[in-house]
């Protein structure tokens, strides 16, 4: 069962992403002036990206896991390349 988030501060403690050091060399996440989750990253290459996802729709953790599973395939896909 998905626990529901009543707070901003709980999405950022269950926001950032694990790594071996095998897709990026810097992570930060934050929350933004417009209410959105903001993921930067560095990858080893250099390239930067950046997601966002509006607070509204990250309503709970089985929201905030699909979110981070787009982010970790994108971040792959850019790896190869």
């Amino acid at each position: 069962m998905s626990q529901r988030f009543t707070h901003a501060n709980e999405v950022i403690a269950m926001a950032p992403l694990s790594d071996d050091g095998s897709l990026f060399r810097k992570q930060q996440v934050s929350i933004n002036h417009s209410s959105e989750l903001q993921y930067d990253f560095m990858l080893l290459n250099g390239n930067e990206f950046h997601f966002i996802r509006d607070l509204a729709l990250l309503r709970d953790d089985a929201e905030l896991s699909e979110f981070k599973e787009l982010i970790l395939r994108r971040l792959k896909e850019e790896s190869v390349n």
